[in-house]
């Protein structure tokens, strides 16, 4: 009997789902709520986990040694290598110090910008690190850190697709230039929204 009652409880977990939702709070589509494989599992909150292996640009990584897809950031843009050589690396040093050399214990949430396919090698969308402040639930943007520090510019707010997340990313370029600092000790201070 014990035997039968712990197969049905097997069984019956082996059937459940979480569903994903965007940031919005929408569904994604059906085909989406299940990992695309086992190298990219789901938080709780419809993040995926994954451990950074590689730093291509101040906006790219690469994820998982086994089947490793390229996550791209949404929204904003790298400073200039052959412009700005010196804030070019700063902000992959601070990419690797942040999200590079986190073990698996402590992996990268990535949100996934709504519309894109997880299934597939490159990915579009946000990394965010758990709050290390105790409260559940908790993140903290790494392109926000980036963007306060002029590590990065604004491209696009639209990407983020959320006005509330447009605002605060815009708010943090905007801070970082009147201090100058980063990409913006070099460049004026024109008003941000294309960040060109």
């Amino acid at each position: 009997m014990k035997a039968i009652t712990l197969l049905s409880f097997v069984l019956l977990l082996s059937g459940c789902v979480t569903e994903r939702m965007s940031e919005d709070g929408k569904s994604l589509p059906p085909e989406w709520n299940a990992p695309p494989n086992e190298d990219l599992p789901l938080s709780a909150e419809g993040h995926f986990l994954c451990t950074v292996t590689r730093i291509i640009d101040p906006v790219t990584v690469v994820v998982n040694k086994n089947n490793p897809k390229t996550l791209h950031f949404i929204g904003v843009l790298p400073p200039s290598e052959s412009e700005h050589p010196d804030v070019y690396e700063e902000a992959k040093l601070y990419l690797w110090t942040y999200i590079g050399k986190l073990d698996a214990l402590q992996s990268v949430h990535f949100l996934v910008q709504s519309g894109t396919d997880p299934r597939k090698d490159d990915l579009y969308g946000r990394p965010l690190l758990v709050d290390d402040s105790g409260a559940a639930g908790q993140y903290k943007d790494v392109l926000q850190g980036m963007l306060s520090k002029g590590l990065l510019r604004i491209g696009d707010p639209r990407e983020f697709q959320n006005d509330a997340i447009a605002s605060e990313m815009v708010k943090r370029e905007q801070e970082a230039r009147s201090r100058k600092v980063g990409i913006w000790k070099y460049m004026s201070s024109s008003p941000s929204g294309g960040g060109r």
